[in-house]
């Protein structure tokens, strides 16, 4: 192969690849995760609500976000969406215990989507109740 040659060829190559970053991708974020305390200080229910978004230039296909409350995980589905597009998660946990918690929800967690950025997928609150 000669010079000429190569050097079309590592030009082509480099074309192809900045199409391939520019194309369009979704982008999943938990946009917001909130508890809703229960008004008796003794109770050990809450209401967790979370929202997961599209802040991508493309339309995400239905996906899988996973719940964990202080170690428990469990797995909610997260229906198709469009770029700028969010859905709002509400359920009820009993935490079993009075005093500090944790939550993180994780939008696609296990990464079966191709996004524009995999690195902001997770969001995490802390928080207390019964104190």
């Amino acid at each position: 192969m000669n010079k000429i040659m190569v050097g079309l060829l590592i030009s082509a190559l480099s074309i192809g690849v900045v199409a391939a970053a520019g194309a369009p991708l979704p982008d999943l974020v938990v946009k917001k995760i909130t508890v809703q305390r229960p008004a008796d200080k003794k109770s050990t229910k809450v209401t967790l609500v979370y929202v997961i978004a599209n802040q991508g230039n493309a339309a995400s296909p239905a996906s899988a976000a996973q719940l964990t409350v202080n170690d428990r995980r469990s797995v909610k589905q997260t229906p198709p969406l469009k770029p700028g597009e969010s859905v709002t998660t509400t359920l009820t946990y009993d935490l079993a215990k009075t005093g500090k918690h944790w939550v993180k929800v994780s939008a696609d967690y296990n990464n079966r989507i191709r996004e524009s950025n995999e690195r902001n997928n997770t969001n995490t609150i802390r928080f207390s109740i019964g104190n």
